[in-house]
């Protein structure tokens, strides 16, 4: 397995992660209301949800090169 193989699978780990914790959040938010704690979780997976995007676009960006065509 090559070098770009294996980013693409760790950063395909990284969607999957950023959208079901997404869907546990939206589960929990629901459930709970607006705790406190449930603000800080939210807070912490908009960091998640934007080094996910920045991971998908450095590994296009770095796929798309000439040398790992």
């Amino acid at each position: 397995m090559d070098e770009m193989t294996r980013i693409r699978r760790v950063v395909g780990c990284l969607v999957v992660s950023t959208s079901m914790s997404l869907a546990a959040l939206g589960l929990g938010t629901t459930t709970v209301g607006g705790h406190w704690l449930m603000w800080a979780l939210w807070a912490w997976w908009g960091v998640l949800a934007a080094v996910t995007v920045w991971a998908v676009v450095m590994v296009h960006r770095i796929g798309s090169r000439e040398e790992y065509r």
